[in-house]
């Protein structure tokens, strides 16, 4: 179920605090999360503060509650590590520009980024430089920046968001 997306609709749910992506088909908001619970409150839906980290082989973020309402209608699961793409394995490397996860399996260093040509310096991973995440034209987007030399040695697409279901 990696990149696909569940309509909540189904009935189907992330398991606790499990990070998801998150999508709101009516404002096309996007985020990263998880669905929590809090005692004598219910269920929640939790938004990243933006730290996202490597543990036991999934990514996990630590969330806070939104201040405004969310309004859920989808969630996606986030890949396991050991699906991502290793690039000294298969010597591939993502579209120029595309928000893909970034991984150093040596460190244990996650995050959003691209790989991109600088035409100064040459092809480097620049990585996201804040917890903004939005929608662009259907896909999830992060602001990068380059920041230093990477040493990233896997990395996985993101899904494209949910088409319009009407």
């Amino acid at each position: 179920m990696i990149n696909t997306w569940i309509n909540i609709e189904t009935g189907l749910y992330p398991n606790e605090n499990e990070a998801i992506w998150m999508y709101d088909a009516e404002s096309k908001s996007v985020w990263l999360g998880s669905l929590c619970y809090l005692e004598d409150e219910g269920w929640f839906w939790t938004i990243s503060n933006g730290i996202i980290y490597a543990e036991d082989g999934m990514i996990k973020t630590e969330t806070i509650l939104s201040d405004n309402d969310m309004r859920v209608t989808h969630w996606c699961q986030i890949p396991k590590l050991k699906d991502f793409i290793s690039i000294r394995k298969t010597g591939m490397y993502p579209i120029k520009d595309e928000i893909v996860w970034m991984y150093n399996e040596k460190t244990n260093f996650i995050c959003l980024g691209s790989h991109t040509y600088l035409e100064d310096i040459g092809w480097v991973w620049t990585v996201s430089c804040d917890k903004t995440i939005y929608n662009e034209d259907g896909e999830i987007k992060v602001e990068t920046e380059y920041d230093g030399d990477y040493d990233i040695t896997h990395w996985f697409p993101l899904p494209s968001l949910p088409k319009d279901e009407k």
